[in-house]
């Protein structure tokens, strides 16, 4: 259980193992405590005990941000300065003053053809102003 790997990630004496043997305890104790959850998928996940009480329990997945390329499934998967583009699914660099911008999400987050403007920038006839 949970509990039971926390208490014992605890007991590891802080001077006899390497950071790097810490490290890989601390993974597989979290592998285990995934593989307890139901639907989870990735071994990432961490599970906590869900709300509603005859539920059990149910993986929670950490919210990880992605960088300039790397694959996204919504704008939220990725940086803050970044979207996800619809056309190949990865981050790419939100529009700058004078580039060319979408304003609206096509699907779920994500843009096509082009990012919106940074935060500071409005979209207006395709283009990127103050």
């Amino acid at each position: 259980t949970f509990e039971a790997a926390c208490s014992a990630a605890h007991e590891i004496p802080s001077m006899s193992y390497s950071r790097t043997t810490k490290a890989v305890l601390i993974y597989l104790i979290i592998v285990n405590i995934a593989d307890e959850c139901s639907g989870f998928s990735y071994p990432d996940e961490l599970c906590r005990p869900d709300s509603r009480a005859s539920r059990g329990r149910r993986a929670v997945v950490p919210k990880f941000t992605r960088r300039k390329g790397e694959h996204c499934m919504n704008s939220d998967d990725c940086e803050r300065h970044l979207c996800c583009l619809y056309s190949n699914n990865t981050c790419q660099p939100k529009a700058k003053l004078g580039e060319p911008c979408s304003e609206d999400q096509v699907k779920g987050g994500c843009y096509n053809p082009y990012c919106p403007c940074l935060d500071w920038l409005v979209c207006v006839n395709g283009r990127c102003e103050i």
